[in-house]
């Protein structure tokens, strides 16, 4: 029996790096899919077809901006008519901006919390009150190291994500008799997009102080969702789990 066989899940930010990864991780493993972007994208759709097919998997798709308020209630507004049940959630969409402190605009700010942060939590207030009475749920919320370790360069983008680990402990004690577990995922260097902005010097810094000496292929965080998705992880909620390779 595949692990999430019969589950729906809400992804968002799915058409690239990890949450593309964490998507098809999620169909292969039996989950339905509503898939969460920016804007349409004819070859991840194409891409999608084949998953359905190959897996036996409904996948939808509902379209925002997570850096406007209004746009992310009109995507949740649109799939709440389909009055689907969302059993997993995951937070996974995101941006970085690396910049010394000094400067950093606060607009900088405001813009990475309201990706990272505030984004997240409007999607979390629509799903739970779906979880909430079905008694049962996961939520994964995509944090990072940056957001428990010190790093040069790293201050808005790690504040944001120190936020959303934050939140998820919170939540997994407001949630928890409702049957409903809140979990972050921390992973450390991946090879997206995103850390293409990290110069060569600077990695090679890093991949120095890494136990594995390689950043992970975004597949490997995304075993790690299907994990925290399925009952096999029933007794862990509240947690940020780590995947850093051994920093």
């Amino acid at each position: 029996m595949k692990r999430l066989q019969g589950k729906t899940a809400l992804i968002t930010g799915c058409n690239r790096g990890i949450g593309k990864a964490i998507a098809e991780e999620f169909a292969q493993e039996g989950a339905n899919l509503i898939c969460i972007m920016r804007k349409p994208n004819p070859e991840f759709k194409s891409e999608t077809d084949v998953w359905s097919a190959k897996y036996g998997v409904e996948i939808e798709f509902a379209y925002c901006d997570m850096n406007e308020e209004d746009s992310i209630k009109s995507a949740l507004n649109e799939i709440q008519k389909n009055k689907t049940q969302i059993d997993i959630l995951v937070n996974n969409a995101g941006m970085a901006k690396f910049k010394p402190f000094i400067m950093s605009r606060i607009d900088d700010y405001k813009q990475m919390m309201q990706v990272n942060f505030y984004g997240p939590i409007l999607i979390m207030q629509y799903v739970v009150k779906n979880m909430v009475k079905l008694k049962k749920g996961s939520i994964i919320n995509l944090s990072s190291i940056s957001g428990l370790d010190a790093n040069v360069g790293n201050a808005a983008y790690g504040a944001s994500k120190a936020a959303i680990s934050s939140l998820t402990r919170t939540l997994s004690k407001e949630l928890a008799k409702a049957n409903i577990r809140v979990n972050a995922i921390a992973p450390g260097f991946v090879d997206t997009k995103m850390n293409s902005q990290i110069s060569t010097e600077y990695m090679q810094k890093m991949l120095e102080q890494i136990a594995l000496r390689r950043i992970a292929a975004p597949v490997e965080i995304a075993k790690l969702a299907v994990f925290l998705g399925s009952d096999d992880s029933s007794y862990i909620t509240g947690q940020t789990i780590r995947i850093d390779g051994g920093i």
